[in-house]
């Protein structure tokens, strides 16, 4: 949807800059599909908000268990600083 919006606004900006009056009215006319699909993704995002009782960007209601073997706070010996160029 971003790049729907970009390109609508860097045509017009184009157009009249250029002073191309048909680059200007192609953005004018792409405009319309960018904001239809902000719509859609709006009203998508909202209703699964509404289905599973939280905001849209929030947690989840139930964090995943740790996967087995796996430690917590604790690193690998090789996941620390390089030791390349040091004798």
């Amino acid at each position: 949807m971003f790049p729907l919006g970009m390109t609508a606004t860097c045509t017009m900006t184009a157009g009249t800059v250029c002073h191309v009056p048909w680059l200007v009215g192609l953005g004018k006319a792409l405009v319309w599909p960018a904001v239809i699909a902000w719509a859609v993704v709006s009203v998508g995002a909202l209703r699964r908000a509404l289905r599973t009782g939280r905001r849209p960007g929030s947690e989840p209601a139930s964090v995943p268990p740790p996967r087995p073997g796996g430690r917590s706070g604790t690193r690998s010996p090789r996941s620390g600083p390089s030791r390349r160029g040091r004798p």
